[in-house]
């Protein structure tokens, strides 16, 4: 059967362009302006009914050509790939919310021991905490204290560098070391 080239595109599932380039091309062949059905479908795959398209209707209801069914053979292998990398993507996020639940509790537990250790709750924790630093003072006290007996405390050095300081001015005819260099500075 033939037909003009609108309804040959609406039965298709194609543009008008569409039918005029494959004409151009040779690819569809056309008869004064018509087309078989038979080489639509040669072209084309399954086409629809020519009696079931209306002139406003413009969606084929068709076989897919082989250029279609390597595009969805594409988008599959695509769809499969994504799908594929949700799924692992969704097993890191689970993972990843057990390690932040485990790292909550850990962190509760450490901030329950730190208030334990540190007795924040006002009920006798200060008087311990108050032994604690009378014994530390103390024991401080004590060092400084054989420190200072032993003369290993550093006061006695610092007594004797004013002697060393006075005893390097000399009198070597009116001339002074001044500055404690070593050098007999002259005297004015």
């Amino acid at each position: 059967m033939l037909v003009d080239k609108s309804k040959a595109a609406r039965m298709a599932g194609v543009s008008r362009q569409t039918i005029h380039r494959k004409i151009a091309s040779g690819e569809l062949s056309a008869t004064d302006g018509q087309i078989d059905t038979s080489e639509l479908i040669r072209v084309f795959g399954d086409i629809k009914n020519p009696d079931d398209v209306s002139q406003d209707e413009s969606q084929p209801v068709s076989k897919p050509s082989q250029r279609n069914s390597n595009v969805q053979v594409q988008l599959q292998a695509r769809i499969d790939t994504l799908e594929t990398e949700l799924a692992v993507t969704r097993e890191q996020l689970r993972d990843t919310v057990t390690d932040r639940d485990e790292w909550r509790e850990m962190a509760k537990s450490a901030n329950e021991n730190v208030k334990l250790l540190t007795d924040q709750s006002g009920k006798g924790g200060d008087t311990n905490n108050n032994v604690i630093l009378i014994a530390i003072a103390a024991l401080i006290g004590v060092v400084l204290l054989v420190l200072g007996l032993t003369g290993n405390l550093g006061g006695s050095q610092r007594q004797e560098q004013p002697k060393q300081a006075t005893e390097q001015l000399t009198d070597a005819g009116g001339e002074y070391d001044v500055n404690g260099d070593g050098n007999v500075d002259p005297t004015e």
